[in-house]
């Protein structure tokens, strides 16, 4: 029979469990939430003198090492305790919000919040970068004769019609909701649970209409909130259009009312999207018609693999949008209801993020997303190496902070 695999733990995470099991009193209940055996918290509380000690004595060796030895001692701790603070209450803390709280809450105008300095403070305080996983999507099994047959038909509308690239569109719909909490997060070393709290509205959801065109331009965003009646003190930020539907959904009429809207009459154009069944009723057909634009429907489950929005686009737009939604679980400004409950973000704050996280998006982004599913690309062949070539990057944390911060160096000093 196999040994059992034993666990080692940080003197940190002892002493956690060891607090956190004296303020209740109750061992089994402790042992039980960190996934550990009763005996063993017991036998940590009992311990706890020659635990402690042992602690103290790593600090001292700790505080001995240069590279270990904050500059800023006073604004590490201040860190660190509205970390806590943030942490306790559930809420999702990134990189990128730790130091740019680290630089509002330093007096130092030489003080960086480097890379450097956020990852020597996550090695003091043992804070790691937690997450989960997902299933990706499945595709089909005859997914390569699907995308020729597709990349066929688009180059012939293309040689047939000679769109210019301002006149080839990709449209799609993308759901969002009003809250959306991290998936990663800061934690303490040792954690066996990473809760992440919200205001109870991540699961109130609403529809964003997102298109672009292969030159780089992007359409405005359409907006399809849950209700029947648009609400008086609904401020919509220009370009944005809003809508509203009793399930939040767009349907034939939202498509319908989208043409109308977002593709005006001009020259012969061509529209990319998928195979939504609103997108192919008769009388979307003939609103297309009538503004003289051809269709190019994807095949059924290939969107991830030949539609710019989906392949390229929705990601790092959501991606904005999370931030803005996290730095505001951070700072608020917040309502509350008569029972002090935070509320969730108002419609009028969301529509906000949603106008900044659009434009936030580049346009050499628009203009590669076409070119990697192999829509744009010039029709002589000497841009067909791009198709199948490595996604866009998402916006994420990393690109932020290359804008936001300096970090030429990683050797550098706790200041920097």
């Amino acid at each position: 029979m196999p040994k059992a695999r034993r666990s080692s733990y940080s003197m940190a995470f002892k002493i956690k469990v060891i607090a956190e099991a004296e303020a209740v009193e109750n061992n089994s209940e402790i042992a039980r939430e960190y996934g550990l055996s009763e005996s063993m918290v017991r036998r940590w509380r009992r311990d706890q003198a020659t635990i402690l000690s042992g602690e103290l004595k790593m600090s001292a060796k700790r505080a001995t090492m240069g590279r270990f030895t904050p500059k800023y001692p006073e604004l590490d701790q201040q860190v660190m305790e509205w970390f806590s603070q943030q942490r306790e209450q559930g809420i999702a803390v990134s990189g990128l919000i730790l130091r740019l709280k680290a630089k509002e809450l330093s007096d130092d105008p030489a003080f960086k919040a480097s890379r450097g300095w956020y990852e020597k403070w996550k090695r003091r305080h043992s804070v790691s970068m937690r997450t989960k996983t997902t299933l990706a999507q499945r595709l089909p099994a005859d997914l390569e004769e699907n995308i020729v047959c597709f990349h066929r038909f688009v180059i012939a509308a293309r040689r047939r019609a000679d769109y210019p690239l301002s006149r080839i569109y990709n449209m799609d719909e993308t759901p969002m909701r009003f809250e959306l909490p991290s998936n990663r997060t800061l934690e303490f070393s040792g954690s066996r649970t990473v809760p992440v709290k919200s205001c109870g509205a991540e699961k109130r959801s609403f529809t964003v209409v997102l298109a672009v065109a292969a030159d780089g331009a992007k359409v405005p965003p359409k907006v399809i909130f849950k209700g029947v009646r648009t609400p008086r003190d609904l401020v919509v930020p220009h370009p944005l259009r809003v809508s509203f539907h009793k399930k939040g959904w767009m349907d034939e009429q939202g498509i319908r009312e989208w043409i109308r809207q977002s593709l005006p009459r001009a020259e012969r154009s061509l529209l990319v999207w998928d195979s939504f069944r609103a997108h192919l009723t008769d009388s979307v057909k003939d609103d297309l018609k009538q503004r003289n634009i051809d269709v190019a429907v994807i095949p059924g489950g290939l969107t991830p693999v030949v539609q710019p929005l989906d392949k390229c686009l929705n990601k790092p737009f959501k991606d904005n949008v999370r931030r803005k939604y996290l730095a505001w679980m951070t700072s608020g400004p917040f309502e509350f209801t008569p029972a002090g409950k935070k509320k969730a973000p108002s419609r009028n704050l969301v529509l906000r993020w949603i106008k900044e996280a659009w434009a936030e998006i580049p346009e050499e982004m628009v203009v590669k997303s076409f070119k990697t599913c192999g829509i744009s690309n010039a029709l002589d062949g000497t841009e067909d190496d791009v198709v199948y070539s490595e996604e866009t990057p998402e916006v994420d944390d990393e690109y932020i902070e290359e804008n936001e911060f300096d970090t030429d160096s990683e050797n550098e000093t706790d200041g920097e």
